[in-house]
């Protein structure tokens, strides 16, 4: 791994984006209008010890050392993928952050072209940003990629509890069109020594979205917005996905996010689509039956109020909220929330406090779905949009902005694996 306190790589490639060193809302960094769809795969590296917490599905549990820390709503220990033999995973006091990694399936249809696909890794860290993880697969490749860009934000500065937290983003597009559909694995993550510690705030975790063509499926816009914002009773965000075509007529719209550190017994935490106002109704907040409009980011990985777990994940978890301690990758449905025409969504993340306890949570990725339902079409040639993609030295750009148009539209969100 390599850490730096300051970060703003960019690489070339199909990829659109503003470089970023610190907090920042999410912005654009890829958009495209194509027949096929999307996967997203992820998983957490930590494990919550609390006896409240879903047992993984696949996956053991072992010693978690200091009985007084894991009482706190935060991993205590982290997770080896294929360990002790292959197919399995272990947690215990034993596995130092060198040592842990966790493993996802990919799931593609059947002639799917991968198009894009973007690796994400986030944690708490003793300071500054990871900018590089381990990518795999057993018995095919093992490469060490490098982040496009990276953020950091900073959590009670200059004070006995400072915190940091990052994110990266690397273009694995490459070596996912290479090795195709199967169990993809993430280690060699910055994560500070969750053994023992007792910080509610703690988090590791690895996300992954490919874009990808297949013949037959819907035309679909998609696009990926990314950064790391943090939210908290004091420090509610408002954002804008812009750039966006939104079909006239019917429409049906997804949105899929990725959030860390949301806690399952701290509510408070909501998430508005295009509120009526800054401080909106709480009846108007996004929610449905895994993700409550009270307590939104909870730790699960859900799919329109259904619990995903994906046969082949190294732990495999439930998907249920607080099974995936410090992580929630979840899929809604906002079609109602959106009007045909309208070329952005506004988005409002607030946190209150709930009986003492301040909820905080980051945002680290949203991806929309936006495509024609019945009664609805797409305005004009559905075509482009500006966007800028930053070169590096020595890449044939000459380390300057190279300024050119782009596929703009949304991003559909589709579960891989099984329901459970």
């Amino acid at each position: 791994m390599k850490r730096f306190t300051l970060v703003g790589i960019l690489g070339t490639g199909l990829l659109c984006a503003a470089a970023g060193d610190a907090a920042a809302a999410p912005s654009l960094r890829v958009m495209v209008d194509q027949e096929g769809d999307f996967a997203l795969i992820g998983n957490t590296l930590g494990q919550d010890c609390r006896r409240s917490v879903p047992k993984p599905v696949v996956g053991t549990v072992g010693s978690c050392g200091d009985e007084q820390a894991v009482l706190d709503s935060a991993p205590d220990v982290l997770w080896r993928a294929d360990s002790p033999d292959l197919g399995q995973a272990e947690a215990n006091a034993e596995i130092s952050s060198e040592q842990a990694r966790t493993a996802a399936m990919l799931v593609l249809p059947d002639g799917a072209v991968v198009t894009h696909a973007l690796l994400y890794w986030s944690a708490q860290i003793e300071a500054g940003v990871d900018t590089t993880a381990i990518f795999d697969r057993e018995d095919a490749f093992h490469e060490e990629v490098t982040a496009l860009d990276s953020w950091e934000v900073t959590i009670n500065r200059d004070k006995p509890d400072e915190a940091h937290m990052y994110q990266s983003v690397a273009d694995v597009t490459a070596l996912v069109k290479a090795h195709g559909a199967g169990a993809f694995r993430v280690g060699g993550i910055d994560v500070i020594d969750i053994r023992g510690l007792d910080d509610t705030r703690t988090y590791a975790g690895w996300w992954m979205v490919v874009l990808y063509e297949a013949p037959g499926m819907p035309r679909r816009n998609l696009a990926v917005f990314d950064g790391l914002e943090r939210v908290s009773r004091t420090h509610n965000q408002t954002f804008s996905l812009e750039g966006l075509r939104i079909p006239e007529g019917g429409l049906e719209a997804k949105l899929g996010i990725v959030g860390y550190e949301g806690d399952y017994n701290i509510g408070g935490d909501r998430l508005y689509i295009n509120p009526s106002s800054v401080t909106p109704n709480p009846k108007e907040a996004l929610g449905d039956e895994m993700n409550p409009a009270d307590n939104f980011f909870n730790g699960s990985r859900g799919w329109l109020g259904m619990p995903v777990s994906v046969e082949g994940d190294l732990p495999q978890l439930t998907g249920e909220p607080q099974s995936m301690p410090g992580v929630d990758i979840d899929v809604v449905d906002i079609s109602s929330r959106v009007k045909g025409g309208d070329t952005a969504i506004r988005v409002l993340a607030t946190a209150d406090e709930i009986d003492g306890d301040a909820e905080l949570y980051f945002i680290g990725g949203l991806v929309t779905s936006i495509a024609p339902g019945p009664g609805g079409y797409l305005s004009g040639s559905g075509m482009f949009g500006p966007c800028a993609v930053r070169g590096v030295a020595g890449d044939g750009w000459g380390g300057g902005w190279l300024f050119g148009v782009a596929l703009a539209g949304l991003v559909s969100w589709r579960r891989t694996g099984r329901r459970r």
